[in-house]
């Protein structure tokens, strides 16, 4: 069973990309500070542990460094996962850098903050908790392998650097796990109201220009009607019966400022006024209702007007006939508007949509519209010979 959600949010993996950005700039910066000090100390020849340096392998560890970064540079569509893998291959690559170049008397392995902030800042708790435990891990194997902090004097010195490096490391990435999951929470919302913003001016653009419309067809529709006395009988009751439809539908539009509030109409009559409000727009519809319900509903007339539209639709797609079950679940109340037709694509949301030859997806959007102020939601699901468009309500 396939399940398409009318509005979905669109996910963006910018921030991974400029993790790894970041992070490429932090490596090569650090690599290079701490190959011109190792040279200038040798060249000066301070400090006894650097004479025995075994250039080879530092060489490989520095090309090793240099190839993760071009790879990770190489990735066009970056995930998590992605950036989880190259932190670590980073932090184990640094690992074997520091124990060549004075294990965990080497400065350089302040580091290992730059990669814990980068990845509290983009991953999610679980890949920056690894991240913390392996950075907390190579720590301290750093300090276990070096000789000098088994002294007394310089080894409290460097077990309380460790200490000291756990605390700013922990605080560090909790603090900006926090700051950062609020700030996503905020750019969620606002891309919410942004969306919602421009759905609301849509709305009101179709709202004056439905205005404009009815006041411009009131002329033309009395001028027709005028003509048709000229025409023989049966063309013109069925041009009147036309016209007389196209009065009553711009009277309900007129109607609909003073028809704003909440309604009440058990179920049962419910289910008929739009039964025989269907059977108006599509006579040779096969209708099918099934209520399960058997309640007074309140409900307001844009739920009403989003029904017809979606059953409209259905019916336009269906082959047969068309079943609408209503029923609740859960505290919601849900129509499920069933036929034999082909499923919408789930672009239909936006107005210029459509899978008709002439339509525009305007219904589909004012429904969603309608259905989601109600606090509401619409789902397609499509089902082996048949699709369910199911409208869900909240009670309340």
């Amino acid at each position: 069973m396939a399940t398409m959600q009318l509005t979905q949010l669109p996910t963006h993996p910018e921030p991974y990309k400029q993790a790894i950005f970041l992070s490429l700039i932090a490596r090569c910066f650090v690599a290079l500070v701490m190959l011109f000090f190792i040279t200038l100390t040798q060249w000066l020849e301070w400090g006894g542990m650097m004479h025995h340096l075994h250039w080879e392998k530092l060489f490989s560890f520095y090309v090793g460094l240099l190839i993760l970064s071009i790879i990770s540079m190489l990735f066009k569509k970056t995930t998590a996962w992605h950036l989880l893998i190259i932190f670590a291959v980073d932090a184990c690559l640094w690992f074997f850098v520091l124990r060549e170049t004075g294990g965990a008397m080497n400065p350089a392995n302040s580091y290992y903050l730059i990669l814990l902030c980068l990845s509290s800042l983009v991953l999610p708790l679980g890949f920056t908790s690894f991240i913390f435990l392996l950075v907390i891990g190579l720590y301290t194997l750093l300090m276990l392998t070096d000789p000098h902090s088994l002294h007394s004097t310089m080894g409290w010195h460097l077990w309380g650097m460790w200490v000291s490096f756990f605390i700013i490391a922990l605080l560090l990435s909790g603090s900006i796990y926090y700051l950062s999951s609020r700030l996503r929470k905020q750019d969620e919302a606002i891309a919410a109201f942004k969306a919602q913003t421009t759905r609301d001016e849509q709305l009101i653009l179709m709202g004056t220009i439905a205005a404009n419309t009815a006041h411009e067809l009131g002329t033309p529709l009395a001028t027709i009607a005028m003509l048709t006395e000229a025409l023989d009988r049966d063309n013109a009751d069925i041009i009147q019966t036309q016209i007389d439809r196209c009065k009553q539908s711009l009277e309900q539009l007129k109607k609909l400022p003073a028809q704003s509030g909440n309604l009440t109409l058990s179920s049962q009559d419910f289910l008929a006024q739009l039964e025989n409000d269907l059977l108006l727009i599509k006579p040779d519809c096969q209708l099918a209702f099934q209520d399960e319900f058997n309640q007074s509903i309140t409900f307001q007339l844009s739920l009403k007007q989003a029904l017809m539209a979606l059953a409209v639709n259905a019916i336009d797609a269906c082959q047969s006939v068309v079943n609408i079950h209503l029923y609740t679940k859960a505290n919601e109340l849900i129509f499920d508007i069933t036929h034999d037709g082909t499923p919408p694509k789930h672009t239909l949301g936006t107005i210029g949509n459509s899978t008709k030859d002439h339509g525009l997806g305007i219904g589909y959007f004012l429904a969603n519209a309608s259905i989601e102020q109600l606090g509401g939601t619409v789902e397609w699901i499509d089902l082996p010979n048949q699709v369910i468009t199911q409208i869900a309500i909240p009670l309340a």
